[in-house]
């Protein structure tokens, strides 16, 4: 059962659950409009990679980047034991844009 509440419109909801199915951690994210995750990579030490997109303005909950528009690119980088890293929408204009795939590519140094 959610126990946290809506930031308004559609929210994310990250659940962490155990062998049992019992929820470990969760977090609810988004801002007063829709934020919709739709794709997730994992990435090294446990980074975790959210793409998505939004139409939420900026200061509503977890949604920090400015709004461009329609809908907007909506990326999130959750690392263990970290608090949730600022949003990022700065890649798109002001037409409708959504995160429905996300790859990763390691960078070797």
């Amino acid at each position: 059962m959610k126990s946290e509440p809506s930031r308004g419109g559609n929210d994310a909801w990250l659940v962490q659950v155990d062998s049992n199915f019992q929820i470990v951690w969760e977090k609810t994210i988004g801002g007063a409009d829709a934020d919709v995750l739709v794709s997730a990579v994992q990435g090294h030490s446990g980074v975790v990679y959210l793409g998505g997109y939004t139409s939420s303005p900026a200061g509503v909950g977890e949604r920090h980047s400015p709004f461009r528009g329609g809908s907007d690119l909506w990326f999130i980088k959750l690392v263990p034991d970290q608090p949730l890293a600022p949003d990022n929408t700065n890649l798109t204009g002001s037409h409708p844009r959504s995160g429905n795939r996300l790859s990763f590519r390691p960078t070797i140094r």
